[in-house]
């Protein structure tokens, strides 16, 4: 359907085209937004909807593919600014829990869509993405090892997962919840990230 090159020839309605589904699918739902509706938010034909994605679910995985590369870019380009290990690591939580709070308004949507559009692609690309981060924060408490400031008899990788887990532990309180706090949560996983719970 849509032909190589020609399909980035106007970025523009692309991105005119996720806002506005991400617009309506926070307003009406996953299910009950159509693409003719997409379509006149975007103010760009129904055929220009599917010339940029095949169908309904292939945009809601993009849109959701999208906030996970602009995460990534968030992290990399904000821990490259640290020198500290621990600095590195704590930034990487707060980055985490600062992406969760700003998407707060889509997460009811994002739940209620994400059981339509799994496929095996889509889930081996989020995993892909868990994995690539894991990698990154792996090779950091290396760093932290190397530098004595972490313990040596810690998997690198189960530490780096273990960490991924507590950022996003508090999600489900979001759900209907606009006063809960979740960034006044990241001292209570740096610390126990870092210090375990134990007296």
């Amino acid at each position: 359907m849509r032909k190589g090159g020609l399909k980035i020839a106007n970025i523009s309605k692309k991105d005119s085209i996720i806002n506005a589904a991400l617009k309506l699918f926070s307003n009406n739902g996953y299910h009950k937004t159509t693409v003719s509706q997409i379509a006149k938010e975007a103010k760009v034909a129904k055929g220009t909807v599917y010339w940029y994605f095949d169908s309904k679910k292939q945009l809601f995985q993009a849109i959701i593919l999208t906030g996970v590369e602009r995460l990534t870019s968030q992290i990399e380009s904000r821990v490259k600014e640290k020198d500290d290990v621990l600095d590195k690591l704590k930034s990487i939580v707060m980055i985490y829990l600062e992406f969760i709070n700003k998407a707060r308004q889509h997460f009811k949507v994002f739940q209620e869509g994400m059981i339509a559009v799994i496929d095996n692609d889509f889930k081996d690309r989020m995993m892909a993405f868990r994995s690539e981060q894991a990698e990154f924060i792996a090779a950091i408490i290396e760093q932290g090892k190397n530098e004595n400031k972490v313990r040596l008899d810690v998997d690198n990788k189960d530490m780096a997962y273990l960490l991924l887990s507590m950022v996003t532990s508090f999600n489900d309180y979001l759900q209907g919840n606009n006063d809960f706090n979740i960034i006044s949560k990241g001292d209570i996983i740096i610390d126990v990230f870092l210090q375990g719970v134990a007296r």
